[in-house]
């Protein structure tokens, strides 16, 4: 049996990080209660996801993710903000930062579940793609290199697509989600198929 998957959350706030916890128990969830805290964990433990607050004490969210992103081993480590913080501006300092999503406080349980799982998978074919190359001659992968291509840009077009609509509707339903991410799955599967 393999590892089991491992997301680190962390919220300056416990009953925060009591309900993640409830909502991915299917995962192996580690909390930790400050930007600090995680820092110290992630150059300990091997993390596939990581949920971060923007509003703590000390090192805040953003501060937090720009040393994520700055150290060579934890950098494409996939990270979500979950916050309060909803302006336009946030929301754009957080994909400068380099993150993967964004869910707002109040979260939807399902919402913030699908957009879990739907990185966790994104990372496991980054994670295996890395693996590929590195096992084969550079360039032996991509047999039809326009048609990756295609592939990888429909990829994005549907990622826009979701964003897009979070942007300017606000949250999505429980069934546009699902259809997103089914999407999406669908997608990447044809894509591993041709390959």
């Amino acid at each position: 049996m393999g590892k089991k998957t491992t997301i680190l959350a962390v919220d300056d706030t416990e009953l925060n990080l009591d309900i993640l916890v409830s909502i991915l128990k299917m995962y192996d969830v580690i909390p930790a209660l400050s930007g600090e805290e995680a820092l110290e964990i992630l150059q300990e433990e091997d993390v596939d996801l990581i949920l971060l607050d923007i509003i703590m004490p000390g090192l805040d969210g953003f501060e937090v993710c720009r040393r994520i992103k700055a150290d060579e081993r934890t950098r494409d480590i996939p990270v979500i903000f979950i916050t309060v913080k909803t302006s336009e501006q946030d929301i754009k300092q957080c994909f400068e930062l380099g993150v993967v999503d964004y869910v707002p406080k109040p979260f939807n349980a399902i919402e913030l579940l699908a957009r879990v799982q739907t990185h966790l998978k994104l990372r496991s074919y980054q994670v295996r793609l890395d693996e590929l190359m590195k096992e084969q001659p550079q360039g032996a992968l991509i047999n039809d290199a326009p048609l990756f291509k295609q592939g990888l840009n429909q990829l994005a077009d549907i990622t826009d697509n979701i964003m897009e609509t979070l942007e300017k509707e606000g949250p999505m339903s429980r069934e546009e989600i699902a259809a997103a991410c089914r999407q999406m799955q669908q997608g990447l599967n044809r894509m591993a198929e041709r390959f």
